[in-house]
């Protein structure tokens, strides 16, 4: 915060510009503790001398003064001998005499806003703004008696602006310090976008903040699409206290907890955000569907064919469309009494349902999984090929909760119904002697 220190009228050969900001700064800074608040401070640096970091221009606020008066009369100048011989040094006087008035603007300097303005008027030289006079007798008038200030201008400053100074621009400001995040939805597909609202942002007092106060917004493990980038935030403007953030979760497909970051500013130019500035969070859950499928037929004694892939889900639609179709193969071979034996399997699996809302936090995953499935088997002697396709479907209903995933579904578990075609087991004879089972079957696990 910058003190400009006020032009001397045309005529005014005594510059009194730092004595005017040095008594505005005692008025501002005398018996006041500088705080505002826990979560925000906000920390007000004041000069009267432009710099590098207080100049005009990087000024967040600055107070500007400006110094008329209505002129009735001139002191007379005192010259005094100089140091040189044949010089004479003003010793005195030299000021201008009449009707002052010094008028002070409060001015945010970054949004062009004059947060409050007001006049100190006296009457007599300018040096009269801080000076007891003095009557002398001998010479009948008042003279500047230097063993003691008034500040009358540092006591007017003190009604002008009766709170601490930092406490008056935080209230100002109104300074973000509490918000609430809410989600779309409780659970989210991977790679799915959702809307997520920031709503009922509040300063301390439970106003809304300044239009042009600012909220940084991150997300843990997803994007914030939509804002103004800076570097992994995205940055956006209060407005009418209600922001909407376009989200998009990951698209690796694993269990996963989000985090939303939002943090305010306590500067209303340079952003330079710390720990203490964070005002909310909110976490939810990221669901990725992951199908295993463990398919045998004749070779269930030898081994299983498994298949583990993401399900994808169609996010871009209501309800949530999920729709899967592939191909799994399995091929074996072995000696029995002499005969040497080879099974193939194959079988095409199709998968397709949706999600649908149970409640505000629940939905509902509604999958049919058909299969139909071939057996190709070998027998080499009697170089014989018999072909017996099998197939069926299952319908299953998965609730799925925050925080609470993942189900295994065999064929006749419970809530799970199979239909039309129940897998079989078929007994075969090798006809030279002996026998083996075939098992058709299958697994299907949902997890994220």
């Amino acid at each position: 915060m910058l003190l400009k220190k006020p032009k001397m009228p045309e005529g005014q050969k005594w510059d009194f510009g730092a004595w005017i900001t040095g008594s505005i700064l005692k008025g501002l800074k005398d018996g006041k503790k500088l705080d505002c608040s826990a979560v925000c401070p906000i920390k007000v640096g004041l000069s009267d001398l432009p710099s590098e970091s207080f100049s005009e221009q990087n000024a967040e606020y600055v107070f500007h003064i400006t110094l008329n008066i209505e002129p009735t009369g001139y002191e007379d100048e005192i010259w005094e001998e100089g140091i040189e011989p044949g010089t004479q040094t003003l010793a005195g006087g030299g000021s201008l005499i009449g009707d002052w008035r010094l008028h002070i603007e409060l001015i945010d300097n970054v949004h062009g806003i004059t947060l409050k303005q007001g006049d100190f008027s006296w009457n007599g030289t300018i040096s009269d703004i801080n000076i007891k006079r003095k009557w002398i007798d001998g010479a009948g008038v008042y003279a500047p008696y230097f063993g003691g200030y008034e500040y009358p201008l540092a006591e007017w400053i003190k009604d002008f602006i009766p709170e601490p100074l930092n406490e008056y621009i935080w209230d100002y400001e109104r300074t973000p310090e509490r918000c609430k995040i809410i989600p779309e939805k409780e659970i989210v597909v991977a790679n799915e976008e959702i809307k997520i609202q920031i709503k009922e942002i509040t300063d301390r007092k439970g106003r809304t903040p300044q239009p042009w106060q600012q909220l940084f917004v991150k997300a843990d493990k997803g994007k914030i699409l939509n804002g103004t980038p800076s570097y992994d935030w995205r940055i956006f403007e209060v407005k009418d206290g209600s922001i909407e953030l376009e989200y998009k979760a990951p698209r690796d497909c694993r269990k996963e907890e989000e985090t939303i970051l939002v943090y305010n500013t306590c500067d209303i130019g340079v952003w330079t955000r710390t720990e203490e500035t964070k005002i909310a969070e909110k976490k939810f859950n990221i669901v990725c569907l992951e199908i295993e499928l463990r398919w045998s037929g004749g070779c269930v004694s030898f081994g299983q064919e498994v298949t583990t892939f993401p399900l994808p889900v169609n996010t871009q639609e209501e309800p949530h469309k999920v729709e899967w179709q592939g191909k799994v193969s399995k091929s074996c071979s072995w000696n029995d009494n002499g005969y040497k034996c080879a099974i193939s399997n194959r079988a095409d699996f199709n998968i397709s349902g949706k999600i649908m809302p149970e409640t505000d936090d629940n939905e509902k995953l509604i999958l049919t999984f058909e299969w139909k499935g071939f057996e190709i088997v070998v027998f080499e002697r009697f170089r014989t090929k018999e072909t017996n396709p099998i197939g069926g479907s299952i319908l299953i209903d998965v609730p799925l909760k925050p925080g609470d995933y993942g189900i295994t579904l065999i064929e006749g578990a419970k809530n799970v119904k199979v239909h039309p075609l129940m897998p079989k087991q078929y007994t075969r004879s090798l006809g030279a002697g002996g026998n083996y089972t075939i098992g058709n079957w299958a697994i299907l696990r949902i997890r994220n």
